[in-house]
């Protein structure tokens, strides 16, 4: 059986309102929170941690845990309950000298990723699930492995792949402002280069044109508004560089199938909503 090595349970999207809290409690199954925005505090085997975004605990199977959002603003976080069968991986994951883990932001892709496969329920999503989990924890081993032979250094593990150095000026531009207009003639200039010659290299490289990387890129800054924030859909759009209502709505609609609108009415439709990965799993809490 495909990802026989962990098996996922549960996962949901909560939001804790200040002053929520969970009470001390514990379970046979590992768990995950991931922090999507706000800061919480949490108590893990008797270790108080506060918890900001883009930082998640892994709490250990049987250990105690509780939370409590003691902040001003809604705590919003990612939680996946899983078993891990393999016992030479739950012996690493075990043996790990830390709980906490931070900028490791593919971990919230991948959690978002299972948690569409538990709700489509396509064939093969439990698989599938067990394969993005997968990810996740070999994520926080390689995270621990660089971080025991490197701890004078704060460089974000997650080292990207070797790429074109002209594609990785142009992303590094495009993520840096893609909030702005941006002629793409003038940046290749401003880079030393002419637009055609940027073009063909993304093209060789990325199997796309800047724009289309720009486009995706700006649909993927929108989502996360659109989910997390309460800013209109015209708001959001000023605020990824489009200041066409019609066009990011067309743009958007192209891209995800959905209108901005729509899409944000589904997605939280699953807020505080749990989502089963196994047949018999019963979520205690």
């Amino acid at each position: 059986m495909f990802g026989s090595e962990v098996e996922v349970l549960w996962i949901a999207l909560y939001y804790y309102q200040p002053g929520d809290r969970l009470g001390e409690h514990h379970h046979d199954c590992y768990q995950i929170f991931y922090i999507i925005a706000g800061r919480g505090e949490f108590n893990a085997a008797g270790r108080r941690v506060s918890l900001g975004q883009d930082m998640l605990l892994l709490v250990r199977s049987n250990q105690i845990h509780s939370m409590i959002n003691q902040g001003k603003e809604t705590l919003k976080t990612l939680d996946i309950k899983f078993n891990i069968i393999d016992p030479a991986l739950q012996a690493r994951l075990d043996a790990l000298p830390e709980c906490v883990f931070s900028g490791l932001t593919e971990v919230r892709t991948a959690l978002e990723s299972v948690r569409e496969e538990g709700r489509s329920k396509e064939p093969f999503y439990k698989e599938l699930s067990a394969v993005h989990l997968m990810k996740i924890l070999l994520l926080l081993l390689r995270q621990a492995e660089r971080a025991a032979t490197a701890r004078n250094h704060s460089a974000n593990y997650l080292a990207l792949s070797e790429q074109d150095p002209v594609c990785e000026k142009v992303i590094h531009y495009l993520q840096e402002h893609y909030a702005e207009a941006i002629v793409l003639k003038d940046l290749a200039k401003s880079l030393g280069y002419t637009q055609s010659y940027v073009c063909q290299c993304f093209r060789r490289e990325l199997h796309c044109s800047p724009l289309e990387y720009l486009h995706q890129y700006r649909i993927e800054k929108a989502k996360e508004y659109i989910l997390y924030s309460d800013y209109s859909i015209k708001q959001i759009a000023e605020m990824i560089g489009i200041s066409n209502i019609h066009h990011f709505t067309r743009l958007f609609r192209r891209m995800v199938g959905l209108a901005p609108g729509r899409w944000r009415e589904r997605e939280r439709e699953g807020i505080r909503k749990n989502i089963y990965i196994s047949d018999t799993f019963v979520n205690p809490v």
